[in-house]
């Protein structure tokens, strides 16, 4: 938002009433932010989502009376976006749907439903209602807009704004000063990875490495940075393979925190499974990690294909490919002029390709677009 500011854009936004975590963040300086009361309904299966769309849709009303804004921009997923949707129709107002992951998707992939099933179509029915009738609709990566054009049927009104980083927020930290943040071996490589704690980021992959890294590699350690629904199910994985002495949990660690995460670590490791999820959406904590140049290995999906060169600004490996993943592991970490290389090649991609102040651009146009078609 702030970066917007900088094209001539001003934002006030609502967060929705099953976004309690907004409630603690505090807000961007000279910022408009609204929380919607949060949401205290039935948690049945489709009773939930129906009541929590319902709930928003007013609050959203009554912001488009007060801001009287010239567009309505929601984000995934479609429990946001259907009331804002319905809300800026009736204010007749341009709409914009940000789509960064499908609900219907994340759904399938966290077991919450079947895709086949009649929820399952229902949610891809609602969703595709959405975008059939924004004004304009942005994706944050190519994978996803191939996906978007094909159920929209044009890519006249769709637009690819990407994820970015701030480079002023991630600093540099002294590699020894964070590892005992978390008592972490002064001697051997760290391994880290840093994100959400869902089944298809595929650590459970990286966890059944372990053993034979450890045969490999003397001292290796894992860092494990995050929270989310497979937490328990890694814990009791590590346990299993018998690595507790090597792997550290961190839970989820304070924003300020984040840098000496990755100051901690020599190879930052995305081992991420393929699902409808991640074939269509790019990460962000990658990003993150190649701003502060660090050697990057991830699973071989086209999302991430899109944020790194093989060879180039990082390593890729055969998403699910066990043995791939040890191979190209050992090889990182025995040599230190490589990770040297690839981290700077990183770094100087996403200074060149993935800051804030150019990955907005789109969002004007995709503004102009909306505003084009007039109110309705």
């Amino acid at each position: 938002m702030r970066h917007q500011r900088d094209h001539g854009i001003e934002s006030v936004v609502l967060t929705s009433c099953d976004h309690e975590g907004a409630r603690h963040l505090p807000h961007p300086a000279g910022m408009t932010v609204t929380a919607a009361p949060p949401y205290r309904g039935s948690r049945r299966p489709g009773i939930r989502e129906w009541r929590l769309m319902s709930q928003l849709q007013p609050h959203i009303e009554r912001a488009i009376d007060d801001v009287k804004p010239d567009v309505v921009h929601a984000h995934s997923p479609v429990l946001v976006a259907w009331p804002a949707l319905s809300a800026a129709r009736s204010r007749h107002c341009p709409f914009v749907y940000e789509v960064r992951d499908l609900w219907e998707n994340a759904a399938v992939d966290l077991g919450k439903l079947s895709a086949n099933s009649l929820r399952g179509r229902l949610a891809r029915a609602v969703d595709s209602h959405v975008l059939q009738r924004a004004d304009a609709v942005t994706v944050i990566c190519d994978s996803m807009r191939k996906e978007i054009a094909a159920r929209l049927g044009t890519t006249e009104r769709l637009f690819v704004a990407n994820n970015g980083v701030d480079l002023a927020a991630l600093r540099p930290e002294a590699a020894q000063a964070s590892r005992q943040r978390w008592s972490l071996p002064a001697n051997g490589a760290v391994l880290g990875y840093i994100g959400t704690l869902q089944p298809y980021e595929g650590l459970e992959l990286l966890i059944d490495a372990l053993p034979e890294l450890l045969r490999r590699l003397d001292g290796v350690h894992l860092l494990i940075t995050g929270d989310g629904n497979d937490e328990a199910a890694l814990h009791a994985r590590v346990t299993a393979r018998g690595v507790d002495r090597h792997v550290t949990f961190t839970g989820r660690i304070a924003h300020e925190d984040v840098s000496h995460a990755y100051a901690a670590c020599d190879v930052m490791v995305y081992p991420r499974r393929l699902t409808e999820t991640t074939r269509l959406t790019t990460p962000l904590k990658p990003l993150e990690a190649m701003a502060l140049g660090k050697a990057v290995l991830a699973s071989d999906l086209p999302p991430m294909r899109e944020l790194i060169a093989h060879g180039v600004t990082g390593v890729l490996f055969g998403a699910g490919a066990r043995d791939d993943l040890i191979a190209k592991t050992v090889e990182l970490v025995g040599d230190a002029g490589l990770r040297l290389r690839l981290g700077a090649a990183a770094r100087e991609w996403v200074t060149r390709e993935r800051q804030w102040p150019a990955v907005v651009a789109p969002y004007r146009e995709a503004y102009t677009t909306a505003m084009s078609r007039g109110a309705r």
